[in-house]
């Protein structure tokens, strides 16, 4: 077993938290990377300060019952938790550091995204199927998951998401092209940023966070695979449990 570990999130995984901060204290990194930018990995920080001062300063008790609030705050908490995460482990020690192995797409990809998906809904409405069909409880509206939600079944959701990583998924709802932007680029980027740490500090324990397909996804060449010659261990987040 070699010293890199490779951990898939599902990006709103409500137990995220915990389960991450227990992966990183069995392995005690020295080196933790994101999937994220610089300015990515800045913002889901700050955005975690001003959700926790909200939980903080906000009478949210005048505004919903105990059960909502505890939806709110799981809902809270596990926002950006792969940013938030590692940066609270990273202040623990002067000895831990991280490192950003992305860097930003254009913009236009995030329209392109946008536009690709509502023509995907568009032709999944029109071949007969409904909302009900095509939503999950992930994809549940933020304020009527407080309202109504149930917390098992967004987590059941989210775990089952674990093992699904079928890459034909992607593609039948934004396309081939943004696949290859989004997808394969990405994870040569990130392939070579984690080799190139890897040789510069080939003695510790280096742990690496993504997108759960990036690393157990069934296509050829996903991150793994490109790093597969320094034999990293692989783990899915959901196996901390496990720990």
């Amino acid at each position: 077993m070699g010293n890199i570990i490779l951990v898939g999130s599902v990006h709103n995984d409500l137990k995220g938290p915990e389960r991450l901060e227990r992966v990183l204290n069995y392995y005690k990194p020295s080196i933790v990377g994101l999937e994220q930018t610089p300015q990515g990995a800045t913002r889901g920080w700050q955005v975690h300060l001003d959700l926790q001062k909200k939980l903080e300063t906000i009478p949210f008790q005048k505004l919903y019952t105990p059960e909502q609030i505890a939806r709110l705050k799981l809902m809270f908490n596990s926002s950006y938790f792969e940013e938030w995460v590692p940066k609270v482990y990273k202040n623990g020690s002067p000895d831990i550091r991280l490192y950003c192995l992305d860097k930003e797409l254009d913009e236009g990809v995030g329209n392109s995204m946008s536009a690709a998906e509502q023509t995907w809904l568009r032709q999944q409405l029109a071949s007969g199927k409904t909302m009900a069909d095509l939503l999950t409880p992930m994809d549940m509206d933020i304020k009527d998951f407080i309202d109504r939600g149930s917390v098992e079944e967004y987590q059941r959701d989210v775990d089952s998401r674990y093992d699904r990583v079928a890459s034909n998924d992607f593609i039948s709802r934004y396309g081939s092209e943004l696949f290859r932007i989004c997808v394969l680029e990405r994870d040569e980027r990130i392939a070579a940023q984690i080799r190139n740490i890897h040789i510069a500090n080939p003695e510790k324990v280096f742990l690496v966070t993504l997108g759960n397909s990036h690393i157990f996804g069934d296509y050829s060449r996903n991150t793994y695979d490109l790093v597969s010659d320094l034999s990293p261990t692989r783990m899915k987040l959901k196996e901390a449990d496990k720990l």
